[in-house]
Protein backbone atom coordinates (compact mmCIF):
# COMPACT_ATOMS: atom_id res chain seq x y z
CA UNK A 1 0.00 0.00 0.00
CA UNK A 2 1.60 3.68 -0.73
CA UNK A 3 1.15 6.78 1.44
CA UNK A 4 0.22 10.24 0.94
CA UNK A 5 3.52 11.13 -0.39
CA UNK A 6 3.77 8.37 -2.93
CA UNK A 7 0.07 9.03 -3.96
CA UNK A 8 -1.39 11.69 -5.63
CA UNK A 9 -5.12 11.27 -4.49
CA UNK A 10 -4.61 12.44 -0.96
CA UNK A 11 -2.69 15.73 -2.23
CA UNK A 12 -4.99 16.64 -4.69
CA UNK A 13 -8.20 16.22 -2.74
CA UNK A 14 -6.38 18.29 0.16
CA UNK A 15 -5.15 20.52 -2.42
CA UNK A 16 -8.79 21.44 -3.67
CA UNK A 17 -10.01 21.80 0.21
CA UNK A 18 -6.84 24.05 0.30
CA UNK A 19 -8.19 26.01 -2.51
CA UNK A 20 -11.69 26.48 -0.93
CA UNK A 21 -10.93 27.22 2.11
CA UNK A 22 -8.29 30.58 0.54
CA UNK A 23 -11.50 31.18 -1.55
CA UNK A 24 -13.91 31.15 1.21
CA UNK A 25 -11.65 33.19 2.98
CA UNK A 26 -11.23 35.66 1.14
CA UNK A 27 -15.10 36.12 0.35
CA UNK A 28 -15.37 36.40 3.81
CA UNK A 29 -12.72 39.17 3.98
CA UNK A 30 -10.57 37.29 6.69
CA UNK A 31 -6.82 37.37 6.59
CA UNK A 32 -4.99 33.92 7.52
CA UNK A 33 -4.06 35.32 10.94
CA UNK A 34 -8.05 35.75 11.57
CA UNK A 35 -8.83 32.09 10.66
CA UNK A 36 -5.98 31.69 12.81
CA UNK A 37 -7.05 33.84 15.79
CA UNK A 38 -11.06 32.32 15.24
CA UNK A 39 -9.27 28.58 16.08
CA UNK A 40 -6.73 29.47 18.61
CA UNK A 41 -9.70 31.28 20.62
CA UNK A 42 -11.58 28.17 20.57
CA UNK A 43 -8.73 26.40 21.66
CA UNK A 44 -7.70 24.79 18.41
CA UNK A 45 -3.77 25.49 18.47
CA UNK A 46 -3.33 23.06 15.87
CA UNK A 47 -4.41 25.14 13.48
CA UNK A 48 -1.34 27.77 13.48
CA UNK A 49 -0.20 29.83 10.37
CA UNK A 50 1.66 26.98 8.75
CA UNK A 51 -1.23 24.88 8.52
CA UNK A 52 -3.26 27.54 6.76
CA UNK A 53 -0.52 28.57 4.56
CA UNK A 54 0.26 25.06 3.66
CA UNK A 55 -2.69 24.09 2.85
CA UNK A 56 -4.20 26.96 1.02
CA UNK A 57 -0.83 26.47 -1.32
CA UNK A 58 -1.42 23.03 -1.96
CA UNK A 59 1.60 22.12 0.44
CA UNK A 60 0.06 19.59 2.44
CA UNK A 61 -0.66 15.97 2.16
CA UNK A 62 -3.85 16.15 4.05
CA UNK A 63 -5.80 17.10 6.70
CA UNK A 64 -7.03 16.07 9.92
CA UNK A 65 -10.73 15.93 9.81
CA UNK A 66 -10.81 18.29 13.46
CA UNK A 67 -8.33 21.02 11.58
CA UNK A 68 -11.08 20.35 8.54
CA UNK A 69 -14.37 21.01 11.33
CA UNK A 70 -12.61 24.12 12.26
CA UNK A 71 -12.00 25.51 9.23
CA UNK A 72 -15.55 24.94 8.15
CA UNK A 73 -16.95 26.29 11.66
CA UNK A 74 -14.81 29.47 11.10
CA UNK A 75 -15.52 29.96 7.41
CA UNK A 76 -19.46 29.34 7.96
CA UNK A 77 -19.68 26.52 6.02
CA UNK A 78 -20.73 23.23 6.47
CA UNK A 79 -18.35 20.36 7.05
CA UNK A 80 -19.55 18.64 4.00
CA UNK A 81 -19.19 21.47 1.70
CA UNK A 82 -15.72 22.06 2.51
CA UNK A 83 -14.44 18.71 1.96
CA UNK A 84 -16.20 18.22 -1.17
CA UNK A 85 -15.92 21.72 -2.41
CA UNK A 86 -17.97 23.05 -5.45
CA UNK A 87 -14.96 24.72 -6.73
CA UNK A 88 -13.65 21.14 -7.56
CA UNK A 89 -15.45 19.76 -10.55
CA UNK A 90 -14.49 16.18 -9.36
CA UNK A 91 -12.83 14.85 -6.51
CA UNK A 92 -10.83 11.36 -6.65
CA UNK A 93 -12.23 9.96 -3.09
CA UNK A 94 -10.86 6.71 -3.33
CA UNK A 95 -7.72 6.21 -6.04
CA UNK A 96 -9.53 5.96 -9.93
CA UNK A 97 -12.66 6.80 -8.06
CA UNK A 98 -13.99 10.73 -8.79
CA UNK A 99 -17.06 12.16 -7.99
CA UNK A 100 -18.95 15.74 -8.72
CA UNK A 101 -18.82 17.47 -5.00
CA UNK A 102 -22.75 17.07 -4.59
CA UNK A 103 -22.55 13.06 -5.17
CA UNK A 104 -19.99 13.18 -2.91
CA UNK A 105 -21.48 14.98 -0.22
CA UNK A 106 -24.52 12.82 -0.76
CA UNK A 107 -22.88 10.07 -0.35
CA UNK A 108 -24.28 8.57 -3.51
CA UNK A 109 -21.23 6.17 -3.94
CA UNK A 110 -22.76 2.90 -3.19
CA UNK A 111 -20.52 -0.02 -1.72
CA UNK A 112 -21.11 -2.11 -5.18
CA UNK A 113 -18.97 0.63 -6.38
CA UNK A 114 -16.39 0.31 -4.31
CA UNK A 115 -16.17 -3.58 -4.43
CA UNK A 116 -18.44 -5.35 -3.22
CA UNK A 117 -21.83 -6.24 -5.11
CA UNK A 118 -24.38 -4.22 -2.86
CA UNK A 119 -26.01 -1.02 -4.10
CA UNK A 120 -27.45 1.87 -2.84
CA UNK A 121 -30.27 2.94 -5.28
CA UNK A 122 -32.18 4.89 -2.79
CA UNK A 123 -29.12 7.37 -2.30
CA UNK A 124 -28.36 7.30 -5.84
CA UNK A 125 -32.62 8.50 -6.80
CA UNK A 126 -32.28 11.29 -3.88
CA UNK A 127 -28.71 12.31 -5.17
CA UNK A 128 -30.07 12.25 -8.56
CA UNK A 129 -33.62 14.27 -7.73
CA UNK A 130 -31.55 16.83 -5.69
CA UNK A 131 -29.04 17.38 -8.75
CA UNK A 132 -31.67 17.79 -11.27
CA UNK A 133 -32.97 20.35 -8.30
CA UNK A 134 -30.32 22.51 -7.93
CA UNK A 135 -29.71 22.44 -11.75
CA UNK A 136 -33.48 23.97 -12.31
CA UNK A 137 -32.11 26.67 -9.78
CA UNK A 138 -29.38 27.21 -11.60
CA UNK A 139 -31.44 28.13 -14.65
CA UNK A 140 -33.18 30.05 -12.64
CA UNK A 141 -31.18 32.22 -11.37
CA UNK A 142 -29.35 32.66 -14.55
CA UNK A 143 -32.60 33.41 -16.09
CA UNK A 144 -32.79 36.44 -13.56
CA UNK A 145 -29.08 37.82 -13.89
CA UNK A 146 -29.71 37.95 -18.18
Amino acid sequence: MTDAQTDPWPRDWTRAVGQEVARLRKAAGLTQTDLVNWCHARGIESVGRNTVVNLETGRREGIPLHELAALSFALGVPLLELAFPDSADRIEVMPGYALRPWDARLGSVSVKEIGSHRSNLLLDDVAASLREALDRIETLRGGADG
